[in-house]
Protein backbone atom coordinates (compact mmCIF):
# COMPACT_ATOMS: atom_id res chain seq x y z
CA UNK A 1 0.00 0.00 0.00
CA UNK A 2 1.42 3.47 -0.97
CA UNK A 3 0.79 6.49 1.02
CA UNK A 4 0.68 10.21 -0.25
CA UNK A 5 0.93 12.77 2.48
CA UNK A 6 0.23 16.26 1.61
CA UNK A 7 1.36 18.05 4.73
CA UNK A 8 0.34 21.94 3.82
CA UNK A 9 -3.16 23.09 3.14
CA UNK A 10 -4.12 25.18 0.63
CA UNK A 11 -7.17 27.65 1.73
CA UNK A 12 -8.53 29.57 -0.56
CA UNK A 13 -12.18 31.45 -1.22
CA UNK A 14 -13.10 30.82 -4.60
CA UNK A 15 -14.01 34.35 -7.03
CA UNK A 16 -15.59 33.96 -10.47
CA UNK A 17 -13.08 34.87 -12.79
CA UNK A 18 -12.89 38.01 -14.21
CA UNK A 19 -15.04 38.53 -17.19
CA UNK A 20 -16.72 35.05 -16.76
CA UNK A 21 -20.24 34.22 -16.18
CA UNK A 22 -21.41 31.06 -14.20
CA UNK A 23 -24.31 28.74 -16.01
CA UNK A 24 -27.80 29.31 -13.98
CA UNK A 25 -31.09 27.60 -13.62
CA UNK A 26 -32.73 26.99 -16.60
CA UNK A 27 -35.16 24.32 -15.56
CA UNK A 28 -35.76 22.86 -12.38
CA UNK A 29 -38.64 20.82 -10.82
CA UNK A 30 -39.00 19.06 -7.37
CA UNK A 31 -40.11 15.12 -7.02
CA UNK A 32 -40.54 12.90 -3.87
CA UNK A 33 -41.11 14.45 -0.62
CA UNK A 34 -39.00 13.68 2.70
CA UNK A 35 -36.90 12.12 -0.35
CA UNK A 36 -33.12 13.25 -1.95
CA UNK A 37 -31.94 11.93 -5.77
CA UNK A 38 -29.25 10.18 -5.06
CA UNK A 39 -28.19 8.53 -7.99
CA UNK A 40 -28.40 9.86 -12.09
CA UNK A 41 -27.24 8.13 -15.23
CA UNK A 42 -28.04 8.76 -19.08
CA UNK A 43 -29.82 5.95 -21.10
CA UNK A 44 -30.65 5.34 -24.60
CA UNK A 45 -32.71 8.19 -26.00
CA UNK A 46 -31.22 10.97 -24.39
CA UNK A 47 -33.47 10.17 -21.44
CA UNK A 48 -32.28 10.47 -17.65
CA UNK A 49 -32.70 7.68 -14.94
CA UNK A 50 -33.29 8.80 -11.44
CA UNK A 51 -33.03 7.27 -8.09
CA UNK A 52 -34.12 8.46 -5.22
CA UNK A 53 -32.86 8.13 -1.18
CA UNK A 54 -33.81 8.82 2.21
CA UNK A 55 -31.88 8.47 5.45
CA UNK A 56 -35.10 8.65 7.43
CA UNK A 57 -38.02 6.42 5.33
CA UNK A 58 -37.24 2.64 5.05
CA UNK A 59 -40.12 0.77 3.10
CA UNK A 60 -39.88 1.74 -0.29
CA UNK A 61 -37.73 3.70 -3.16
CA UNK A 62 -38.11 4.98 -6.38
CA UNK A 63 -36.91 5.15 -9.78
CA UNK A 64 -37.89 8.07 -12.19
CA UNK A 65 -37.30 8.15 -16.15
CA UNK A 66 -37.37 11.42 -17.58
CA UNK A 67 -37.35 12.35 -21.48
CA UNK A 68 -35.02 15.33 -22.81
CA UNK A 69 -38.10 17.14 -22.77
CA UNK A 70 -38.29 16.63 -19.02
CA UNK A 71 -41.35 14.04 -19.26
CA UNK A 72 -41.66 11.46 -17.01
CA UNK A 73 -42.11 8.09 -18.97
CA UNK A 74 -42.19 6.04 -16.17
CA UNK A 75 -42.13 6.00 -12.38
CA UNK A 76 -41.38 3.17 -10.43
CA UNK A 77 -41.94 3.06 -6.02
CA UNK A 78 -40.60 -0.35 -4.91
CA UNK A 79 -41.75 -1.50 -1.71
CA UNK A 80 -38.98 -4.48 -0.41
CA UNK A 81 -39.43 -3.75 3.43
CA UNK A 82 -36.59 -1.96 4.53
CA UNK A 83 -34.99 -1.26 1.64
CA UNK A 84 -32.69 2.33 2.26
CA UNK A 85 -32.83 3.72 -1.27
CA UNK A 86 -31.47 3.13 -4.06
CA UNK A 87 -27.82 4.60 -3.95
CA UNK A 88 -27.11 3.86 -7.57
CA UNK A 89 -28.35 3.19 -11.21
CA UNK A 90 -26.97 1.51 -14.49
CA UNK A 91 -28.92 0.80 -17.95
CA UNK A 92 -28.10 -2.96 -18.30
CA UNK A 93 -26.58 -3.51 -22.11
CA UNK A 94 -28.91 -5.78 -22.71
CA UNK A 95 -32.11 -4.63 -21.60
CA UNK A 96 -33.43 -2.90 -18.60
CA UNK A 97 -32.03 -1.49 -15.51
CA UNK A 98 -30.66 -2.05 -12.60
CA UNK A 99 -30.64 -0.40 -8.93
CA UNK A 100 -28.28 -1.21 -5.37
CA UNK A 101 -28.47 -0.07 -2.52
CA UNK A 102 -28.69 -1.16 1.55
CA UNK A 103 -31.86 -3.51 3.08
CA UNK A 104 -32.14 -4.26 6.61
CA UNK A 105 -34.90 -6.80 5.80
CA UNK A 106 -34.26 -9.68 3.98
CA UNK A 107 -30.73 -10.69 4.74
CA UNK A 108 -29.99 -12.54 7.59
CA UNK A 109 -28.12 -9.43 9.44
CA UNK A 110 -28.63 -5.60 9.87
CA UNK A 111 -27.45 -5.04 6.28
CA UNK A 112 -26.91 -6.51 2.94
CA UNK A 113 -26.10 -5.37 -0.51
CA UNK A 114 -29.21 -5.38 -2.34
CA UNK A 115 -29.99 -5.45 -6.57
CA UNK A 116 -33.00 -4.64 -8.50
CA UNK A 117 -33.52 -5.18 -11.89
CA UNK A 118 -36.20 -3.60 -13.88
CA UNK A 119 -37.39 -4.42 -17.61
CA UNK A 120 -37.44 -1.42 -19.68
CA UNK A 121 -40.95 -0.05 -18.87
CA UNK A 122 -39.40 0.01 -14.90
CA UNK A 123 -41.47 -3.21 -13.99
CA UNK A 124 -39.90 -5.18 -11.43
CA UNK A 125 -37.94 -8.55 -12.47
CA UNK A 126 -35.89 -9.61 -9.65
CA UNK A 127 -34.93 -8.72 -6.04
CA UNK A 128 -31.22 -10.02 -4.77
CA UNK A 129 -29.91 -9.75 -1.54
CA UNK A 130 -26.20 -10.51 -0.73
CA UNK A 131 -24.03 -10.45 2.76
CA UNK A 132 -22.94 -12.00 5.87
CA UNK A 133 -23.83 -12.35 9.32
CA UNK A 134 -23.44 -8.27 10.15
CA UNK A 135 -23.88 -5.09 8.42
CA UNK A 136 -23.18 -4.12 4.16
CA UNK A 137 -23.92 -1.36 1.98
CA UNK A 138 -24.15 -0.76 -1.94
CA UNK A 139 -23.06 2.48 -2.75
CA UNK A 140 -22.08 2.03 -6.47
CA UNK A 141 -22.49 -0.19 -9.30
CA UNK A 142 -21.37 -0.28 -12.85
CA UNK A 143 -22.68 -2.60 -15.61
CA UNK A 144 -20.14 -4.89 -18.21
CA UNK A 145 -21.01 -5.19 -22.11
CA UNK A 146 -22.75 -8.50 -21.27
CA UNK A 147 -25.00 -7.34 -18.62
CA UNK A 148 -22.83 -8.66 -15.37
CA UNK A 149 -22.79 -5.98 -12.37
CA UNK A 150 -19.91 -5.21 -10.03
CA UNK A 151 -20.79 -3.63 -7.10
CA UNK A 152 -18.41 -1.61 -4.77
CA UNK A 153 -19.64 -0.72 -0.91
CA UNK A 154 -18.31 -1.85 2.40
CA UNK A 155 -18.80 -5.17 4.71
CA UNK A 156 -18.66 -5.50 8.44
CA UNK A 157 -19.14 -9.85 7.57
CA UNK A 158 -16.04 -10.34 5.82
CA UNK A 159 -12.58 -9.39 5.50
CA UNK A 160 -9.55 -8.41 8.06
CA UNK A 161 -10.77 -5.32 9.42
CA UNK A 162 -13.65 -3.25 11.35
CA UNK A 163 -15.02 -2.56 7.84
CA UNK A 164 -13.49 -3.16 4.81
CA UNK A 165 -14.16 -2.31 0.99
CA UNK A 166 -16.37 -5.02 -0.97
CA UNK A 167 -16.69 -5.64 -4.15
CA UNK A 168 -19.21 -8.09 -5.64
CA UNK A 169 -19.72 -8.97 -9.03
CA UNK A 170 -22.95 -11.14 -10.48
CA UNK A 171 -23.88 -12.79 -13.75
CA UNK A 172 -26.53 -11.77 -15.79
CA UNK A 173 -29.46 -13.51 -13.43
CA UNK A 174 -28.17 -11.98 -10.40
CA UNK A 175 -25.82 -15.12 -9.26
CA UNK A 176 -22.40 -14.31 -7.62
CA UNK A 177 -19.51 -14.80 -9.95
CA UNK A 178 -16.88 -13.59 -6.81
CA UNK A 179 -16.52 -11.45 -3.94
CA UNK A 180 -13.26 -9.51 -2.68
CA UNK A 181 -12.51 -7.56 0.33
CA UNK A 182 -9.69 -4.35 0.63
CA UNK A 183 -8.60 -2.85 3.31
CA UNK A 184 -6.64 -2.95 6.88
CA UNK A 185 -7.67 -3.52 10.77
CA UNK A 186 -9.79 0.05 10.86
CA UNK A 187 -12.41 1.38 9.08
CA UNK A 188 -12.48 1.08 4.92
CA UNK A 189 -15.11 1.63 2.73
CA UNK A 190 -15.16 2.16 -1.15
CA UNK A 191 -17.89 4.98 -2.25
CA UNK A 192 -17.54 4.80 -6.44
CA UNK A 193 -16.39 2.10 -8.68
CA UNK A 194 -15.70 2.86 -12.29
CA UNK A 195 -14.14 1.64 -15.62
CA UNK A 196 -10.40 2.37 -16.82
CA UNK A 197 -9.17 3.02 -20.16
CA UNK A 198 -7.39 -0.11 -20.21
CA UNK A 199 -10.77 -2.72 -19.41
CA UNK A 200 -9.88 -2.74 -15.88
CA UNK A 201 -11.91 -0.93 -12.99
CA UNK A 202 -10.81 1.32 -9.50
CA UNK A 203 -12.74 1.95 -6.97
CA UNK A 204 -12.36 5.25 -4.58
CA UNK A 205 -13.05 5.54 -0.73
CA UNK A 206 -12.00 6.59 1.97
CA UNK A 207 -9.41 4.21 4.81
CA UNK A 208 -8.56 4.72 8.37
CA UNK A 209 -6.04 1.66 8.02
CA UNK A 210 -2.87 2.92 6.46
CA UNK A 211 -2.50 6.73 7.97
CA UNK A 212 -2.23 7.72 11.63
CA UNK A 213 -6.58 6.49 11.95
CA UNK A 214 -8.23 10.10 10.79
CA UNK A 215 -8.97 8.76 7.22
CA UNK A 216 -7.24 9.52 3.77
CA UNK A 217 -8.46 9.13 0.44
CA UNK A 218 -8.05 5.68 -1.17
CA UNK A 219 -7.80 4.45 -4.75
CA UNK A 220 -7.63 1.02 -5.59
CA UNK A 221 -7.59 -0.59 -9.32
CA UNK A 222 -8.14 -4.14 -9.92
CA UNK A 223 -9.21 -6.59 -12.83
CA UNK A 224 -12.36 -7.87 -14.15
CA UNK A 225 -11.76 -11.15 -12.16
CA UNK A 226 -10.98 -8.78 -9.03
CA UNK A 227 -7.47 -9.13 -8.79
CA UNK A 228 -5.65 -6.00 -6.97
CA UNK A 229 -3.37 -4.22 -9.10
CA UNK A 230 -2.46 -1.59 -6.81
CA UNK A 231 -3.47 0.31 -4.20
CA UNK A 232 -2.70 3.88 -2.44
CA UNK A 233 -4.14 6.20 -0.28
CA UNK A 234 -3.70 10.23 -0.22
CA UNK A 235 -4.28 12.64 2.40
CA UNK A 236 -2.78 15.72 5.05
CA UNK A 237 -2.55 15.18 8.99
CA UNK A 238 -6.11 15.32 9.13
CA UNK A 239 -8.87 13.85 8.09
CA UNK A 240 -9.86 13.35 4.61
CA UNK A 241 -12.48 11.60 3.16
CA UNK A 242 -13.55 10.75 -0.45
CA UNK A 243 -16.74 10.17 -1.88
CA UNK A 244 -16.17 10.22 -5.83
CA UNK A 245 -13.74 9.83 -8.62
CA UNK A 246 -14.15 9.89 -12.63
CA UNK A 247 -12.08 9.49 -15.17
CA UNK A 248 -9.87 12.01 -17.03
CA UNK A 249 -9.11 12.48 -20.84
CA UNK A 250 -5.74 11.17 -19.93
CA UNK A 251 -6.56 8.30 -18.53
CA UNK A 252 -6.01 9.39 -15.24
CA UNK A 253 -8.16 9.81 -12.58
CA UNK A 254 -9.58 13.07 -10.27
CA UNK A 255 -11.12 12.13 -6.43
CA UNK A 256 -13.10 14.55 -5.24
CA UNK A 257 -14.34 14.91 -1.16
CA UNK A 258 -13.36 16.64 2.08
CA UNK A 259 -10.68 17.16 4.42
CA UNK A 260 -10.55 19.05 7.36
CA UNK A 261 -9.02 22.72 7.46
CA UNK A 262 -5.92 22.74 9.78
CA UNK A 263 -6.65 26.52 10.63
CA UNK A 264 -10.45 25.96 11.68
CA UNK A 265 -11.29 22.95 11.69
CA UNK A 266 -14.21 23.31 9.56
CA UNK A 267 -14.29 20.90 6.27
CA UNK A 268 -13.55 22.41 2.72
CA UNK A 269 -13.75 20.54 -0.42
CA UNK A 270 -10.29 18.52 -1.48
CA UNK A 271 -9.92 17.70 -4.94
CA UNK A 272 -6.86 15.44 -6.35
CA UNK A 273 -5.58 14.68 -9.53
CA UNK A 274 -3.57 11.47 -10.09
CA UNK A 275 -1.91 9.98 -13.41
CA UNK A 276 -2.88 6.54 -14.90
CA UNK A 277 -1.43 4.50 -12.11
CA UNK A 278 -2.59 5.80 -9.56
CA UNK A 279 0.34 9.08 -9.17
CA UNK A 280 -0.60 12.00 -7.39
CA UNK A 281 -0.17 14.89 -10.31
CA UNK A 282 -1.52 17.45 -7.97
CA UNK A 283 -4.50 18.24 -5.07
CA UNK A 284 -6.45 21.65 -4.05
CA UNK A 285 -8.36 22.58 -1.08
CA UNK A 286 -11.38 25.05 -1.98
CA UNK A 287 -13.54 26.70 0.64
CA UNK A 288 -14.44 29.69 3.10
CA UNK A 289 -14.83 30.00 6.90
CA UNK A 290 -18.21 27.70 6.58
CA UNK A 291 -17.89 24.14 5.92
CA UNK A 292 -18.21 22.77 2.60
CA UNK A 293 -17.99 19.12 1.35
CA UNK A 294 -17.73 17.86 -2.33
CA UNK A 295 -19.77 15.05 -3.14
CA UNK A 296 -19.59 14.22 -6.73
CA UNK A 297 -17.13 14.97 -9.92
CA UNK A 298 -17.43 14.86 -13.51
CA UNK A 299 -14.98 15.31 -16.62
CA UNK A 300 -16.46 17.93 -18.76
CA UNK A 301 -16.86 18.04 -22.20
CA UNK A 302 -14.01 20.62 -22.64
CA UNK A 303 -10.95 18.55 -20.45
CA UNK A 304 -12.04 20.38 -17.74
CA UNK A 305 -13.72 19.23 -14.03
CA UNK A 306 -16.77 19.96 -12.56
CA UNK A 307 -17.25 19.62 -8.87
CA UNK A 308 -20.57 19.24 -6.94
CA UNK A 309 -21.08 19.58 -3.34
CA UNK A 310 -22.57 21.79 -1.19
CA UNK A 311 -21.84 25.00 1.64
CA UNK A 312 -23.03 26.54 4.41
CA UNK A 313 -23.70 30.18 3.47
CA UNK A 314 -24.44 33.20 5.46
CA UNK A 315 -23.14 32.60 9.12
CA UNK A 316 -24.83 28.90 9.02
CA UNK A 317 -28.40 30.12 8.21
CA UNK A 318 -28.20 28.30 4.48
CA UNK A 319 -26.69 24.62 2.91
CA UNK A 320 -26.88 25.49 -0.56
CA UNK A 321 -25.57 23.41 -3.40
CA UNK A 322 -21.68 24.70 -4.83
CA UNK A 323 -20.92 23.91 -8.04
CA UNK A 324 -16.95 24.54 -8.84
CA UNK A 325 -15.44 24.18 -12.07
CA UNK A 326 -11.31 23.37 -12.88
CA UNK A 327 -9.45 23.47 -15.75
CA UNK A 328 -7.45 20.33 -16.09
CA UNK A 329 -4.71 21.60 -14.12
CA UNK A 330 -6.52 22.24 -10.93
CA UNK A 331 -7.41 26.02 -11.42
CA UNK A 332 -10.46 27.38 -10.49
CA UNK A 333 -12.55 29.19 -13.55
CA UNK A 334 -16.48 29.57 -11.74
CA UNK A 335 -18.15 28.83 -9.15
CA UNK A 336 -21.66 29.33 -8.86
CA UNK A 337 -24.74 28.65 -5.99
CA UNK A 338 -27.89 27.10 -6.31
CA UNK A 339 -30.38 27.80 -3.48
CA UNK A 340 -33.79 26.13 -2.77
CA UNK A 341 -34.24 25.91 0.85
CA UNK A 342 -32.96 26.62 3.81
CA UNK A 343 -31.11 23.04 3.49
CA UNK A 344 -30.19 21.85 0.35
CA UNK A 345 -27.66 19.22 -0.59
CA UNK A 346 -26.03 18.20 -4.29
CA UNK A 347 -25.83 14.63 -4.90
CA UNK A 348 -25.27 13.97 -8.65
CA UNK A 349 -23.89 15.57 -11.51
CA UNK A 350 -24.04 15.11 -15.34
CA UNK A 351 -22.82 16.98 -18.20
CA UNK A 352 -25.68 16.78 -21.48
CA UNK A 353 -23.84 17.16 -25.03
CA UNK A 354 -25.10 20.90 -24.97
CA UNK A 355 -22.80 21.52 -22.34
CA UNK A 356 -25.70 22.39 -19.74
CA UNK A 357 -25.54 20.64 -16.26
CA UNK A 358 -27.65 17.93 -14.74
CA UNK A 359 -27.95 18.32 -11.08
CA UNK A 360 -29.45 16.42 -8.65
CA UNK A 361 -30.04 16.29 -4.70
CA UNK A 362 -32.59 17.55 -2.53
CA UNK A 363 -34.03 21.05 -1.84
CA UNK A 364 -35.05 20.88 1.94
CA UNK A 365 -36.64 17.70 2.31
CA UNK A 366 -37.90 17.14 -1.44
CA UNK A 367 -36.16 15.72 -4.27
CA UNK A 368 -34.84 18.52 -6.29
CA UNK A 369 -33.60 18.00 -10.45
CA UNK A 370 -32.05 21.25 -11.76
CA UNK A 371 -30.92 21.95 -15.28
CA UNK A 372 -28.33 24.55 -15.91
CA UNK A 373 -27.93 26.60 -18.97
CA UNK A 374 -24.44 25.72 -20.37
CA UNK A 375 -20.99 25.72 -19.09
CA UNK A 376 -19.82 29.42 -20.32
CA UNK A 377 -16.25 28.48 -20.30
CA UNK A 378 -15.93 26.64 -23.67
CA UNK A 379 -19.47 26.22 -24.25
CA UNK A 380 -20.57 23.44 -26.46
CA UNK A 381 -22.35 24.58 -29.67
CA UNK A 382 -25.34 20.95 -29.36
CA UNK A 383 -24.35 20.75 -33.25
CA UNK A 384 -20.89 20.22 -32.84
CA UNK A 385 -19.96 16.51 -33.09
CA UNK A 386 -17.09 15.52 -30.04
CA UNK A 387 -14.36 12.54 -30.14
CA UNK A 388 -14.47 10.13 -27.96
CA UNK A 389 -11.44 9.61 -25.87
CA UNK A 390 -11.36 5.57 -27.05
CA UNK A 391 -13.60 3.16 -28.96
CA UNK A 392 -14.08 -0.12 -27.54
CA UNK A 393 -15.32 -3.47 -29.18
CA UNK A 394 -15.73 -6.42 -27.23
CA UNK A 395 -15.78 -10.06 -28.35
CA UNK A 396 -19.03 -11.12 -29.83
CA UNK A 397 -21.02 -13.70 -28.64
CA UNK A 398 -22.33 -16.22 -29.92
CA UNK A 399 -19.22 -16.78 -32.28
CA UNK A 400 -19.38 -18.81 -34.53
CA UNK A 401 -23.31 -18.05 -34.99
CA UNK A 402 -26.39 -19.64 -36.82
CA UNK A 403 -28.77 -16.75 -37.28
CA UNK A 404 -28.38 -14.14 -34.52
CA UNK A 405 -25.08 -12.49 -33.08
CA UNK A 406 -24.81 -9.78 -30.22
CA UNK A 407 -22.10 -7.13 -31.18
CA UNK A 408 -20.96 -5.18 -27.86
CA UNK A 409 -18.72 -1.77 -27.90
CA UNK A 410 -18.38 1.31 -25.60
CA UNK A 411 -17.28 4.77 -26.22
CA UNK A 412 -14.97 6.11 -23.97
CA UNK A 413 -15.26 8.85 -20.94
CA UNK A 414 -14.69 12.16 -22.52
CA UNK A 415 -16.91 13.29 -25.87
CA UNK A 416 -19.42 12.38 -27.94
CA UNK A 417 -18.89 11.68 -31.73
CA UNK A 418 -20.32 10.31 -34.98
CA UNK A 419 -20.07 6.28 -35.16
CA UNK A 420 -20.34 4.00 -37.59
CA UNK A 421 -20.61 0.32 -36.95
CA UNK A 422 -21.17 -2.03 -39.94
CA UNK A 423 -20.58 -5.45 -41.12
CA UNK A 424 -18.24 -6.52 -44.49
CA UNK A 425 -18.92 -9.80 -46.21
CA UNK A 426 -15.82 -12.40 -47.37
CA UNK A 427 -15.32 -10.22 -50.25
CA UNK A 428 -14.80 -6.47 -48.23
CA UNK A 429 -18.25 -5.70 -49.85
CA UNK A 430 -20.59 -3.64 -46.81
CA UNK A 431 -23.44 -5.57 -46.17
CA UNK A 432 -25.11 -3.83 -43.63
CA UNK A 433 -25.24 -0.26 -41.71
CA UNK A 434 -25.98 -1.28 -37.50
CA UNK A 435 -25.32 2.12 -37.38
CA UNK A 436 -25.02 4.66 -40.02
CA UNK A 437 -23.24 7.97 -40.71
CA UNK A 438 -24.18 9.17 -36.65
CA UNK A 439 -24.55 7.36 -33.19
CA UNK A 440 -26.94 5.42 -31.75
CA UNK A 441 -28.84 7.96 -29.61
CA UNK A 442 -30.86 11.39 -30.74
CA UNK A 443 -27.48 11.72 -33.61
CA UNK A 444 -24.85 11.18 -30.89
CA UNK A 445 -23.80 8.99 -28.35
CA UNK A 446 -24.41 9.77 -24.99
CA UNK A 447 -20.87 10.56 -23.31
CA UNK A 448 -20.86 8.73 -20.21
CA UNK A 449 -22.27 9.26 -17.20
CA UNK A 450 -19.94 9.11 -14.13
CA UNK A 451 -16.18 9.08 -15.42
CA UNK A 452 -16.84 5.63 -17.03
CA UNK A 453 -17.19 4.27 -20.41
CA UNK A 454 -21.07 4.06 -22.05
CA UNK A 455 -21.68 0.43 -22.61
CA UNK A 456 -23.60 -0.55 -26.00
CA UNK A 457 -24.40 -3.60 -27.90
CA UNK A 458 -26.90 -4.30 -31.09
CA UNK A 459 -28.08 -8.09 -32.62
CA UNK A 460 -27.08 -8.53 -36.35
CA UNK A 461 -29.92 -10.98 -37.62
CA UNK A 462 -27.88 -12.55 -40.18
CA UNK A 463 -31.42 -14.52 -41.51
CA UNK A 464 -31.10 -14.43 -45.61
CA UNK A 465 -27.37 -14.09 -45.49
CA UNK A 466 -25.03 -16.81 -46.73
CA UNK A 467 -22.58 -18.98 -44.32
CA UNK A 468 -19.08 -17.63 -44.17
CA UNK A 469 -16.77 -14.77 -42.61
CA UNK A 470 -17.64 -12.04 -42.07
CA UNK A 471 -16.31 -8.84 -40.36
CA UNK A 472 -17.64 -5.94 -38.12
CA UNK A 473 -16.64 -2.71 -38.05
CA UNK A 474 -16.39 0.11 -35.56
CA UNK A 475 -15.69 3.47 -37.22
CA UNK A 476 -14.93 7.01 -34.88
CA UNK A 477 -12.75 9.79 -36.55
CA UNK A 478 -9.49 8.55 -36.62
CA UNK A 479 -10.51 5.29 -35.01
CA UNK A 480 -11.32 2.22 -37.11
CA UNK A 481 -11.82 -1.56 -34.82
CA UNK A 482 -12.53 -4.53 -36.50
CA UNK A 483 -13.38 -8.36 -35.75
CA UNK A 484 -13.83 -11.21 -37.65
CA UNK A 485 -17.68 -13.18 -37.12
CA UNK A 486 -18.33 -16.77 -38.37
CA UNK A 487 -21.75 -17.18 -39.80
CA UNK A 488 -22.71 -21.10 -40.35
CA UNK A 489 -25.95 -22.80 -41.35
Amino acid sequence: MKKVTFYATLYLLIFTGAGLSQPEIEWSTEFAQRRSIISMAKIAGGNLLLSTYSPNIAYNFSLINLSNDHDVIWAGNYDQSYAYGAKTVVQIPNGGFAAAGRTISYGPASGDYFIVRVNNNGELDTFRTYGGSSDEECQSMVATWNGQLILAGYTASFGQGNVDGWILKTDQNGDSLWSRTFGGAAYDCFFKVIPTADRNYVTAGSSKSYDNGAGDFWLTKFSPEGDSIWSKTYGSEREDLCYDVAATVDSGFVLVGSTRALESNSLDFFILKTDKNGDSLWCRVFGTEEPEQASAVITTLDGGIAVLGSRVFERNLFEDWWLVKLDDSGDSLWSQRFAGGYHDWGKALLQLGNGKFVIGGNNDENAWLVITTPDPVNGVDEDVPYYPASITLYPAYPNPFNSMVTIPFAVGAHRDAPLQLAIFDPLGRRVVDLIGSTAVTGGRFLRAAEGGATNHSIVWNANGMPAGHYTVRLQAPGVTLSQPLVLTK
